[in-house]
């Protein structure tokens, strides 16, 4: 099986007869799933969407409302 993935056929492999995994060649994984650019956490959120928001309207940002004092019962 290994053998055959090597050579560039994928192997699928099932459990119970339902389809579980397929065995590739490291050579066709790494064309399929590239490694990572980043190298860290940071990097990656500087490359999100999200650093990029320049027009942030701070009058969106909520405020909190002011806590109610609590009721006062009489006996």
């Amino acid at each position: 099986m290994v053998r055959l993935a090597e050579s560039g056929v994928p192997q699928h492999v099932s459990v119970r007869g339902r389809p579980a995994v397929v065995i590739l060649s490291a050579t066709d994984y790494a064309r399929l799933a590239p490694a990572a650019t980043s190298t860290s956490l940071a990097s990656l959120f500087a490359d999100s969407p999200f650093a990029r928001l320049r027009d942030f309207d701070d009058v969106l940002v909520r405020e909190r409302p002011s806590v109610r004092d609590a009721p006062v019962f009489e006996p």
